[in-house]
Protein backbone atom coordinates (compact mmCIF):
# COMPACT_ATOMS: atom_id res chain seq x y z
CA UNK A 1 0.00 0.00 0.00
CA UNK A 2 2.85 2.30 0.58
CA UNK A 3 4.56 1.53 -2.62
CA UNK A 4 0.79 2.36 -4.59
CA UNK A 5 0.59 5.56 -2.24
CA UNK A 6 4.00 6.65 -3.40
CA UNK A 7 3.09 6.16 -7.66
CA UNK A 8 -0.58 7.47 -6.71
CA UNK A 9 0.49 10.86 -5.01
CA UNK A 10 3.49 11.37 -7.04
CA UNK A 11 1.21 12.39 -9.75
CA UNK A 12 0.48 16.07 -9.93
CA UNK A 13 -2.83 15.43 -11.72
CA UNK A 14 -4.96 13.17 -9.94
CA UNK A 15 -8.24 11.98 -11.38
CA UNK A 16 -11.36 11.21 -8.66
CA UNK A 17 -10.36 7.56 -9.46
CA UNK A 18 -6.77 8.34 -8.30
CA UNK A 19 -8.26 9.88 -5.37
CA UNK A 20 -10.60 6.94 -4.15
CA UNK A 21 -7.39 4.57 -4.67
CA UNK A 22 -5.55 6.57 -2.27
CA UNK A 23 -8.12 6.80 0.03
CA UNK A 24 -8.57 2.71 0.27
CA UNK A 25 -4.86 2.61 0.69
CA UNK A 26 -4.43 4.42 3.37
CA UNK A 27 -7.83 2.88 4.84
CA UNK A 28 -5.90 -0.61 4.23
CA UNK A 29 -3.52 1.07 7.00
CA UNK A 30 -5.71 2.02 9.27
CA UNK A 31 -4.96 6.10 8.25
CA UNK A 32 -8.42 6.58 8.73
CA UNK A 33 -8.31 10.28 9.26
CA UNK A 34 -5.79 10.63 5.62
CA UNK A 35 -8.29 8.09 3.84
CA UNK A 36 -11.37 10.46 4.73
CA UNK A 37 -9.39 13.68 3.16
CA UNK A 38 -8.58 11.43 -0.21
CA UNK A 39 -12.09 10.23 -0.24
CA UNK A 40 -13.62 13.45 0.33
CA UNK A 41 -11.58 15.02 -2.97
CA UNK A 42 -12.85 11.81 -4.67
CA UNK A 43 -16.18 13.18 -4.08
CA UNK A 44 -15.67 16.64 -4.69
CA UNK A 45 -14.66 15.59 -8.52
CA UNK A 46 -17.64 12.99 -9.24
CA UNK A 47 -20.32 14.13 -6.23
CA UNK A 48 -22.34 11.37 -8.21
CA UNK A 49 -20.51 8.18 -7.65
CA UNK A 50 -22.19 5.68 -5.25
CA UNK A 51 -18.97 3.76 -4.71
CA UNK A 52 -16.99 7.13 -3.05
CA UNK A 53 -19.46 7.95 -0.35
CA UNK A 54 -19.35 3.82 0.39
CA UNK A 55 -16.17 4.08 0.73
CA UNK A 56 -15.94 7.23 2.98
CA UNK A 57 -18.94 5.35 5.03
CA UNK A 58 -16.52 2.96 5.40
CA UNK A 59 -13.77 4.96 6.63
CA UNK A 60 -15.90 6.74 9.07
CA UNK A 61 -17.29 3.63 10.39
CA UNK A 62 -13.41 2.86 11.28
CA UNK A 63 -13.33 6.14 12.69
CA UNK A 64 -16.21 5.58 14.69
CA UNK A 65 -15.17 2.27 16.26
CA UNK A 66 -11.29 3.33 17.15
CA UNK A 67 -12.69 6.55 18.89
CA UNK A 68 -13.15 7.91 21.83
CA UNK A 69 -17.43 7.50 22.86
CA UNK A 70 -18.25 11.28 22.42
CA UNK A 71 -16.71 11.44 19.05
CA UNK A 72 -17.73 8.22 17.95
CA UNK A 73 -21.32 9.21 17.77
CA UNK A 74 -20.83 11.80 15.35
CA UNK A 75 -18.64 9.40 13.26
CA UNK A 76 -21.13 6.48 13.03
CA UNK A 77 -23.98 9.48 12.02
CA UNK A 78 -21.52 10.24 9.29
CA UNK A 79 -20.96 6.74 8.66
CA UNK A 80 -24.71 6.22 7.98
CA UNK A 81 -25.42 9.04 5.81
CA UNK A 82 -22.90 8.56 3.83
CA UNK A 83 -23.94 4.44 3.25
CA UNK A 84 -27.71 5.77 2.69
CA UNK A 85 -25.75 8.38 0.24
CA UNK A 86 -24.26 5.51 -1.33
CA UNK A 87 -27.72 3.41 -1.92
CA UNK A 88 -29.33 6.45 -3.03
CA UNK A 89 -27.15 7.11 -5.96
CA UNK A 90 -26.98 3.60 -6.95
CA UNK A 91 -29.87 1.02 -5.94
CA UNK A 92 -28.02 -1.70 -7.54
CA UNK A 93 -24.68 -0.85 -5.28
CA UNK A 94 -24.76 -4.64 -3.64
CA UNK A 95 -21.23 -3.41 -1.59
CA UNK A 96 -23.36 -0.41 -0.36
CA UNK A 97 -26.63 -2.11 -0.23
CA UNK A 98 -24.60 -4.58 2.58
CA UNK A 99 -22.54 -2.03 4.39
CA UNK A 100 -25.97 0.17 5.11
CA UNK A 101 -27.91 -3.09 5.80
CA UNK A 102 -24.97 -3.80 8.78
CA UNK A 103 -25.01 -0.73 9.72
CA UNK A 104 -28.79 -0.93 10.29
CA UNK A 105 -28.76 -4.26 11.83
CA UNK A 106 -26.01 -3.11 14.33
CA UNK A 107 -26.42 0.21 15.10
CA UNK A 108 -28.67 1.25 17.92
CA UNK A 109 -31.87 3.07 17.40
CA UNK A 110 -30.23 6.67 18.65
CA UNK A 111 -27.59 6.13 15.95
CA UNK A 112 -30.40 5.51 13.21
CA UNK A 113 -30.13 2.16 13.26
CA UNK A 114 -32.78 -0.69 13.44
CA UNK A 115 -34.15 -4.00 12.31
CA UNK A 116 -37.13 -2.25 10.05
CA UNK A 117 -34.50 -0.30 8.23
CA UNK A 118 -32.17 -2.92 7.64
CA UNK A 119 -35.42 -5.59 6.17
CA UNK A 120 -36.31 -1.89 4.12
CA UNK A 121 -32.71 -2.47 2.66
CA UNK A 122 -32.71 -6.06 1.98
CA UNK A 123 -35.31 -5.39 -0.22
CA UNK A 124 -33.11 -3.81 -2.73
CA UNK A 125 -31.50 -6.86 -2.83
CA UNK A 126 -34.51 -9.35 -3.49
CA UNK A 127 -34.72 -9.08 -7.83
CA UNK A 128 -31.26 -8.09 -8.21
CA UNK A 129 -29.09 -10.81 -6.15
CA UNK A 130 -31.80 -13.47 -4.45
CA UNK A 131 -29.26 -15.02 -3.06
CA UNK A 132 -27.95 -11.94 -1.01
CA UNK A 133 -31.89 -11.51 -0.13
CA UNK A 134 -31.95 -14.45 2.01
CA UNK A 135 -28.53 -14.15 3.29
CA UNK A 136 -29.74 -10.42 4.50
CA UNK A 137 -32.89 -12.35 5.80
CA UNK A 138 -31.15 -14.95 7.12
CA UNK A 139 -29.21 -12.56 9.33
CA UNK A 140 -32.48 -10.24 10.41
CA UNK A 141 -33.64 -13.58 11.32
CA UNK A 142 -30.25 -14.41 13.53
CA UNK A 143 -30.71 -10.84 15.15
CA UNK A 144 -34.21 -11.79 16.28
CA UNK A 145 -33.24 -15.26 17.43
CA UNK A 146 -35.35 -16.84 14.90
CA UNK A 147 -32.91 -20.00 14.27
CA UNK A 148 -35.59 -21.85 12.09
CA UNK A 149 -35.83 -18.75 9.94
CA UNK A 150 -31.88 -18.34 9.63
CA UNK A 151 -31.95 -22.03 8.79
CA UNK A 152 -34.85 -21.25 6.02
CA UNK A 153 -33.57 -18.04 4.67
CA UNK A 154 -29.98 -19.79 4.17
CA UNK A 155 -31.04 -22.82 2.61
CA UNK A 156 -32.84 -20.50 -0.11
CA UNK A 157 -29.82 -18.19 -0.69
CA UNK A 158 -27.90 -21.51 -1.15
CA UNK A 159 -30.28 -22.27 -3.39
CA UNK A 160 -30.88 -19.53 -5.28
CA UNK A 161 -26.62 -19.52 -5.43
CA UNK A 162 -25.48 -23.34 -4.94
CA UNK A 163 -21.86 -22.51 -6.29
CA UNK A 164 -21.56 -20.13 -3.91
CA UNK A 165 -18.98 -21.41 -1.24
CA UNK A 166 -19.68 -18.53 1.17
CA UNK A 167 -23.07 -19.30 1.39
CA UNK A 168 -22.37 -23.45 1.52
CA UNK A 169 -19.93 -22.16 4.62
CA UNK A 170 -22.96 -19.77 6.17
CA UNK A 171 -25.43 -22.77 6.20
CA UNK A 172 -22.68 -25.30 7.79
CA UNK A 173 -22.12 -22.97 10.64
CA UNK A 174 -25.33 -23.01 11.81
CA UNK A 175 -26.23 -26.38 11.59
CA UNK A 176 -23.55 -26.95 13.53
CA UNK A 177 -24.05 -24.24 15.94
CA UNK A 178 -27.79 -26.16 16.17
CA UNK A 179 -26.35 -29.14 16.43
CA UNK A 180 -27.02 -30.64 13.06
CA UNK A 181 -23.59 -32.13 12.62
CA UNK A 182 -25.08 -34.87 10.68
CA UNK A 183 -26.75 -32.67 7.72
Amino acid sequence: YQQALHLLESNPDKAPAAYELIGKAYYMLADYKKAGRALEKAIEADPNNSDYFDWLGKVYGKRAETSRFFTAWSYAGKCRSNFERAVELDSRNMEAIDDLFEFYLGAPGLLGGGVEKADAVSELARQRDPGKYHYLQARLAEKQKDFSGQEKHLRLALESAPSGVGRILDLAQLLSRLGKYEE
